[in-house]
């Protein structure tokens, strides 16, 4: 178990109908989970709970998008685009390198470091240190 901080976007009934764009400010919440996937879980289920305890609106999971409804029918709040940070992607970028430089000089499969940077897949947390450490001593 490690910690996560999962962010997402929340946008009002107007953004929803598309009067106004979509937010640009995202909420995070920090939670202790098992895996990337299993962090943006717990949050939607958090976020799910919160609403029907409140009793006012309904809230309906589609995928990664949480939309809470009003006794009318009417999205009045959604939730969207659940989302954990790789620290190893956040290292590359500041390394200024690709993902096929980080293959070559780490010798990562490209597929396996498209899967960590995404969150598809966690590499074990020893792998990430190292990594992540490797990767900011090419960034000086």
């Amino acid at each position: 178990m490690r910690e996560y901080e999962v962010r997402y976007y929340v946008d009002d009934a107007d953004m929803v109908r598309g009067e106004k764009t979509h937010s640009e400010i995202y909420e995070s919440q920090t939670v202790e989970a098992g895996s990337s996937a299993e962090a943006i879980d717990l949050v939607i289920d958090f976020l799910i709970d919160q609403a029907a305890q409140s009793g006012e609106l309904s809230p309906e999971r589609d995928g990664d998008r949480i939309d809470f409804v009003d006794p009318d029918g009417e999205i009045v709040m959604q939730y969207y685009n659940f989302t954990v940070d790789s620290p190893i992607k956040a290292a590359r970028m500041e390394a200024g390198m690709t993902q096929v430089e980080v293959r070559n000089k780490l010798r990562i499969p490209v597929r396996t470091l498209q899967d960590w940077e995404s969150g598809k897949h966690d590499p074990p947390e020893w792998a990430e240190m190292l990594i992540v450490e490797k990767l900011e001593r090419m960034a000086r």
